[in-house]
């Protein structure tokens, strides 16, 4: 009679990747600075602009900075942007972001009732880079109109729920661009299996 033997090893699910790392940011003209700064509302829009260029370059919506910054269905949406770049719905290749979406703040409209605003101001009308850009040109940077759509929590929190660009011309002094260091490289292409989903507080089943 023979005696087998062995050890069962690695028997546990598949390794789950960690967050995906935050660039420094080197900004063109020095940080945004401006009347508008120091609004709460205008600082919301401050405070999600790098998660979610994080999060999109890194196809990764786990981080606690961006569910911290962003609603639940400005996220999910922002999983469906990145679902429409995967190679399953995309046959003209992905793109990455320079960096965090610039914005130069004109106007912070709050509803009657205090619980949501309309920050509108400058942004980029392109803010993207594909495979065969090695640096992002600033006088690429063409100004266009843009808002932000942002909710005050129960807790006093503010969440930005939308960005909306208009396409339309606009005039800023003080738009200035922060770009990564480095610059987004790697594999570009993807496949939808490869973004990282998840971080939802009041539901994790419910990320799509």
């Amino acid at each position: 009679m023979v005696v087998m033997s062995g050890v069962l090893v690695g028997c546990g699910g598949p390794e789950v990747p960690g967050p995906a790392p935050t660039p420094s940011v080197v900004w063109s003209a020095g940080e945004p600075t401006g009347e508008l700064e120091s609004d709460p509302w205008v600082q919301a829009v401050r405070a999600a602009a790098l998660p979610e260029a994080v999060a999109f370059n890194g196809l990764d919506t786990r981080s606690s900075s961006l569910h911290a910054t962003w609603t639940p269905d400005a996220i999910r949406e922002l999983q469906w942007t990145l679902g429409k770049f995967s190679r399953e719905n995309n046959d003209n290749g992905a793109y990455r972001v320079p960096g965090p979406r610039p914005f130069d703040p004109v106007s912070v409209e709050v509803a009657p009732d205090g619980k949501s605003a309309r920050v509108v101001g400058c942004t980029v009308f392109d803010w993207s880079l594909t495979r065969d850009d090695a640096a992002f040109d600033d006088d690429d940077a063409d100004p266009v109109s843009g808002r932000f759509e942002v909710v005050r929590q129960t807790d006093g929190s503010y969440l930005v729920d939308q960005f909306v660009p208009s396409g339309t011309r606009c005039e800023s002094q003080n738009l200035t661009v922060g770009t990564f260091d480095p610059l987004p490289d790697g594999e570009w292409e993807y496949w939808q299996e490869d973004i990282l989903k998840g971080g939802f507080a009041e539901d994790p089943s419910e990320a799509p």
